[in-house]
């Protein structure tokens, strides 16, 4: 399934707005400043977050675009090496 080419833009963007919303509401309750800095904070969320996943890092396979074989890879290898820190190397070994 092929993902929108703007699909990267969808939950930066509905931080931001969202974020804003509640920074009028804090505006309304709290005064300017105290809107101003969780204006920016969401801000820094959400262009932060459209930073990280546009990398080819890990968080940008696992969180970012539509799923490829490279983020499926990567969310079984992390969660295997979850297991075996827990569990041990041992994979469905009957006894």
């Amino acid at each position: 399934m092929k993902g929108n080419k703007g699909s990267r833009w969808y939950a930066p963007v509905t931080v931001i707005i969202g974020g804003s919303i509640i920074a009028l509401a804090v505006a309304i309750g709290h005064g300017s400043s105290k809107a101003l800095i969780t204006q920016i904070i969401t801000l820094v969320l959400g262009i932060g977050y459209f930073l990280l996943t546009r990398s080819n890092s890990d968080v940008g396979t696992i969180y970012g675009g539509e799923p490829t074989n490279a983020s499926i890879w990567c969310i079984c290898e992390r969660a295997l090496r979850r297991y075996e820190s827990c569990w041990g190397p041992r994979l469905f070994v009957r006894s």
